[in-house]
């Protein structure tokens, strides 16, 4: 009779004690779950891969990479890592604890790929995406500007991410989000404000079981749609509570190229976490992603189709733009603001002395589709 494939649970934190005491629980709760983990050099070409279980560590090396990135480190040693440990039949389940600050949404997507028929890790099933997070310094990871290289998480000396990029998007990409210690009001709020609506939250002193783990099934459909721009207002917000407030603003029509510019600081440079969709004039078919955390803000052209869902989390936004706003501080009435000032006024569609293309041209590094 064939073995039942080993259940994969994909761990993501921006806290490497958090990280590495629920690795360490999971062990010890539960002897036929293995542990792989892996961290970075500072230098970004080698990653340091542990393998461990409940009877302690049965390897610790360090692997040279051909290039300093996760995906080079996923293709060249934790697939084959997790393959090879998936026909260790001591395990039925295995826990991978990414690289600190390491993003769930862009590891799992290929891990899921590898578990279908003929992949390399078909002899695997992945379980569940698990988020660990700090809840006495939500806030300030989440909306502050300090940078992961700052904290010495940084995936490599290139890293210049901001803290509340990776934290936000594991948040709002878990299956489980396990809360490691006592939020405040406001950070309870935030958490439940960016993640998934048919996501688990463990409070604290609930640390997630091996058991209930291994029982889960992860959803890479529905997983795909939480990785959509638009996916956070394509459903109804929860309310915020303490100081934390939720903001959608959605209109039929476009920005207008030359008032975005001028106001997109005032919408993406506080201690906000935004995320969603535009259109632009000067380039009207193309939908772009808006998304940015703790002061940085990336936007950019979307491929057409991106995501499970696209056409209907785009909804009443027609042509135009649906952004979504989380924070904790008095920017509402400013943002507010900016969006309705940068929005195409109804009689400036009809000019036909305003040279859209020409306007839209400082846009173009980032928007622009065409090869």
């Amino acid at each position: 009779m064939p073995q039942p494939p080993t259940a994969l649970t994909v761990i993501g934190s921006i806290d490497r004690v958090l990280r590495d005491t629920t690795v360490f629980s999971l062990a010890i709760d539960d002897p036929e779950t293995g542990i792989l983990a892996y961290d970075f050099a500072d230098s970004g070409d080698h990653v340091r891969r542990i393998v461990s279980s409940s009877g302690g560590v049965i390897s610790d090396e360090w692997v040279e990479l051909d290039h300093t990135c996760l995906s080079c480190a996923l293709r060249e040693d934790i697939i084959p890592a997790l393959a090879s440990m998936g026909r260790d039949r001591r395990w039925n389940h295995i826990a991978l604890a990414l690289p600190v600050s390491a993003e769930l949404s862009l590891v799992t997507p290929p891990l899921a790929a590898a578990t279908n028929r003929g992949g390399a890790l078909s002899h695997l099933r992945l379980a569940a995406t698990l988020a660990v997070v700090d809840g006495t310094n939500l806030e300030e990871d989440l909306l502050g500007a300090q940078l992961t290289a700052e904290r010495g998480i940084g995936l490599g000396p290139d890293d210049e991410r901001v803290l509340g990029e990776p934290l936000a998007t594991n948040l709002e990409y878990a299956d489980v989000i396990q809360v490691a210690s006592t939020p405040t009001a406001t950070a309870s709020s935030l958490i439940d404000l960016l993640r998934a609506p048919d996501s688990a939250r463990l409070e604290v002193g609930k640390v997630a079981d091996p058991h209930s783990l291994k029982a889960c099934r992860h959803d890479a459909d529905a997983a795909d749609r939480r990785r959509h721009p638009a996916a956070g207002i394509a459903h109804p917000p929860r309310q915020g509570r303490g100081r934390a407030w939720v903001l959608d603003l959605a209109s039929d029509r476009p920005f207008h190229p030359t008032r975005l510019l001028q106001n997109i600081e005032a919408m993406g440079a506080g201690r906000i976490r935004t995320r969603g969709t535009f259109r632009v004039m000067g380039k009207p078919t193309t939908r772009c992603l808006w998304d940015g955390a703790g002061g940085q803000l990336a936007i950019g052209a979307l491929a057409p189709g991106l995501g499970p869902g696209t056409d209907a989390s785009e909804g009443r936004t027609g042509n135009g733009c649906a952004l979504r706003f989380i924070g904790t501080d008095s920017e509402r009435e400013s943002i507010i603001s900016a969006f309705e000032d940068s929005l195409v006024q109804p009689q400036e569609f009809f000019d036909p002395t305003i040279p859209w293309r020409k306007l839209a041209e400082p846009l173009m590094p980032w928007i622009d589709d065409e090869p």
